[in-house]
């Protein structure tokens, strides 16, 4: 069995980059979303994109729930499936927690949120 290695390096996208943990990542078209986690201010519910082809980052106003249906969260999962982003579950200071489902439309940035069980 041969084995082929590349070494194709590493590259600085962003000297600019929000700082976070415990959040989620993903990919969609030409942009990297990054939800929820820890930043400098602690937990935030705030979503990120960074396109990738001309390197800048933004911030999705997000419009829909608000921070009692949809509090900020970490180490949760995410998943795009067609246009949209669900977020599943994670933990909230205040709650523990969380058993719920919150739908994200890449179109018109409108939150969701489904209790489960």
């Amino acid at each position: 069995m041969d084995v082929v290695c590349i070494n194709i390096g590493w590259n600085f996208c962003s000297e600019q980059g929000p700082q976070r943990n415990s959040h989620t990542s993903l990919i969609w078209r030409d942009k990297l979303f990054i939800l929820g986690g820890y930043d400098s201010k602690g937990i935030t519910s705030n979503a990120l994109t960074f396109n990738l082809g001309q390197r800048i980052w933004n911030k999705i106003p997000m419009k829909g729930a608000d921070h009692k249906t949809n509090p900020a969260r970490y180490a949760h999962k995410t998943a795009i499936i067609e246009r949209e982003v669900y977020v599943f579950g994670g933990y909230v200071e205040e709650q523990g927690w969380l058993n719920d489902l919150c739908k994200i439309s890449l179109d018109t940035h409108v939150r969701n949120v489904n209790k489960i069980g």
